[in-house]
């Protein structure tokens, strides 16, 4: 899956949603768990993280631009931060496994997180079980 905004993050923006208590609100890591999501790209905060939570790959691809020095704590879902310098992710995926990398502008590959695709996907209208409670309004 992928968005704008991320879910987690340990930059301000991602501040921000804990603040507002946006993933309560919206039970996304619910809604992935329960769909069998295996990672959530997301941009928003200026630098690149790779964080986990709940069996979700969460990455931040946001030093494409302006790029934002991290000096406040880290996310404790974070395996990774980058802030030294512009960068991007790539991401490849087949039919058992997903190749999430995070590389610095210069091409010097920062971070590599292998992903064993052994989860399958659900739909939303699917027959196998109903939503987690926190995710009814996804149903």
């Amino acid at each position: 899956m992928a968005g704008h905004h991320q879910v987690y993050s340990s930059g301000t923006h991602g501040r921000a949603a804990r603040e507002q208590d946006l993933r309560d609100r919206l039970a996304l890591p619910a809604v992935f768990s329960w769909l069998g999501v295996d990672a959530y790209l997301g941009g928003h905060d200026h630098f690149l993280e790779a964080l986990e939570a709940g069996g979700v790959q969460y990455f931040v691809s946001g030093a494409g631009a302006d790029l934002r020095t991290n000096n406040f704590p880290r996310s404790p879902q974070s395996r990774f931060l980058w802030d030294a310098s512009n960068g991007f992710t790539v991401h490849s995926i087949n039919a058992s496994h997903a190749s999430h990398i995070l590389v610095a502008s210069n091409g010097a590959v920062l971070h590599h997180v292998l992903v064993p695709l052994a989860r399958k996907l659900r739909s939303a209208g699917g027959s196998r079980g109903t939503p987690p409670r926190e995710a009814e309004w996804f149903a």
